[in-house]
């Protein structure tokens, strides 16, 4: 009877087991389901805006080529009327054809840049990244790039977004050739002293963008063609308000997706801590939304550390040095180039590369920043992709760079001659290291502490600028110094011993000094002295 109960408690554990396994498996085949779905969909909605773009593109040239034809037949009329009329002209018949041909010409140019404009959008689906992110930062950024355009011509640029975040599935391409169009196009209608008013909002599953000036009104909306068929392909809406004296208000609304049309996105990698195996990218903006558009687009691949000007950034730096820092140019307290000169001046940083991402598009401003030390100048509105690769290749070039150096000195035991292809102050840096390590050899206090001292460094900082020029510890890399030396002293002078050796090079413990030198070079200290004498 016992056994009979046991058989069937059994039993039922193992049904029961059973049956929760079952659940399991059909809850994630249902999961597994869904997600598919979800990423069929969602495949299918970018394969239809990509189609939408394409024929908007086609339509679009059709409709800039026919347009084309009208400016042209003015010009061409007009010169051909001034060419017959043999110096019969009148002066004022003369201003006013130059006049007419200015008019007809300027038209021409914005035809001409609204191809130029449509070249660059790309509508292949390599080339298109779309991104789930807070639209308001880069609309942020977009304005922020146009304050010294609007200051030049005296107009107040006023942005109000109602909320600081909207997040939504966007193709930031599309998204600034938009923006950019409308604010250009305010800016060029607003009268000197006036305003330029943008605003964006949330309303419902729908991301409104409104920009708004007080000119005296459009006479044709054929300049914001292209914007509209952006908008058009991206399932949007766009409207154009003008009358005679009383401004224009320019209102495009994209859709927000669904949840349910969406993937699963994952929490924003976005740290201000360590990671593990990542880099470390420093941004040093003051803007916080653009600091966090930034971020988005490098928290996949780096570890993202924020500062809001260049002083904090340098307290940042010392505490924690980043492998890169991006950084805009006009902040308080300290901007970037100040940042820059006192990042190249200091020995601890200066290894560091530093990408500038500003409004300042003039050659004046790019030129000072690369002499202040700036490895890459972006100007706003910057092309994500671009960043994104202008970071990654800096990077890229200082991991060969340290590479190189590793090998050179894993070959040598001292400093390599062919280092002259590394900046100087890096060159400079490793130079003074050896003549310290050196020198403290010789007391016998060649420990990381005192060789940090001797730098003026902390140990920490001495960690990361050692392994950021060669990839190895500080004290790997004293070790190989100290045996670089005994090396050196068995070959000189052979009439030492080695224990006289092994002292001189800082090892007390001379079967320590023995098992070192045997694991770097494949052979004892004395089979290394015997080979010197033969």
């Amino acid at each position: 009877m016992l056994a009979t109960l046991l058989h069937l408690t059994a039993l039922g554990m193992g049904m029961t087991m059973m049956l929760a396994c079952g659940i399991v498996l059909i809850a994630l085949m249902l999961l597994a389901l869904i997600m598919l779905a979800c990423a069929l969909r969602r495949s299918k909605r970018s394969y239809r805006r990509l189609v939408d773009l394409q024929q908007a593109r086609e339509q679009l040239f059709a409709s800039i080529s026919h347009e084309l034809r009208s400016p042209l037949t003015v010009i061409l009329g007009m010169s051909r009327k001034l060419r017959d009329s043999r110096g019969e002209a009148t002066t004022r018949q003369v201003q006013g054809a130059a006049e007419m041909i200015e008019r007809q010409g300027d038209r021409l140019q914005q035809l001409v840049n609204q191809l130029q404009h449509l070249s660059e959008v790309q509508v292949s689906a390599g080339a298109t990244e779309w991104h789930h992110d807070n639209i308001v930062a880069l609309v942020g950024m977009m304005v922020d790039a146009f304050y010294d355009q609007a200051h030049h011509h005296h107009i107040e640029l006023i942005y109000a977004p109602r909320e600081n975040e909207v997040r939504m599935d966007f193709a930031p391409d599309y998204v600034q050739h938009i923006v950019g169009q409308l604010l250009t196009t305010a800016m060029k209608h607003a009268p000197m002293g006036g305003h330029v008013n943008i605003i964006t909002r949330r309303d419902g599953h729908t991301f409104v963008l409104q920009v708004s000036d007080d000119g005296a009104g459009l006479d044709t909306s054929d300049e914001l063609a292209l914007t509209w068929q952006l908008v058009n392909a991206l399932d949007g809406q766009f409207t154009v308000i003008s009358g005679r004296d009383k401004g224009t208000v320019y209102t495009v609304a994209l859709p927000i997706a669904m949840e349910s049309d969406t993937l699963p996105m994952a929490a924003s990698p976005h740290t201000d801590g360590d990671g593990a195996d990542r880099p470390t990218v420093l941004v040093v903006e003051d803007h916080r939304d653009v600091a966090t558009y930034i971020a988005g687009l490098l928290s996949q691949h780096y570890n993202v550390v924020h500062a809001a000007n260049g002083r904090i950034a340098l307290d940042k730096v010392g505490r924690q040095l980043p492998d890169l820092i991006v950084t805009d140019l006009m902040m308080p307290v300290m901007d970037g180039i100040e940042l820059c000169h006192l990042l190249r001046a200091d020995a601890r940083t200066c290894h560091v590369p530093v990408v500038m991402v500003t409004a300042r598009a003039s050659t004046a401003y790019r030129v000072k920043a690369l002499k202040a030390g700036v490895d890459a100048y972006l100007t706003k509105p910057f092309n994500a992709n671009e960043l994104k690769v202008s970071v990654e290749k800096l990077l890229e070039q200082r991991s060969i760079l340290r590479a190189k150096f590793t090998h050179s000195i894993d070959n040598s035991f001292q400093l390599p001659m062919e280092r002259n292809t590394a900046a100087d102050v890096d060159v400079q840096f490793l130079e003074r290291l050896d003549v310290v390590i050196n020198s403290l050899i010789s007391s016998g206090q060649s420990d990381v502490d005192s060789v940090a001292s001797a730098m003026n460094m902390s140990p920490s900082q001495l960690r990361r600028k050692v392994q950021a020029l060669t990839g190895k510890t500080p004290s790997a890399y004293i070790l190989q110094m100290r045996l670089g030396n005994a090396q050196h002293l068995l070959d000189s002078q052979p009439q030492l011993n080695i224990s006289e050796v092994a002292y001189r090079c800082g090892f007390s413990d001379q079967a320590h000094f023995g098992h070192a030198f045997q694991k770097a070079f494949g052979v004892s200290p004395t089979q290394w002295a015997r080979r010197a004498k033969a």
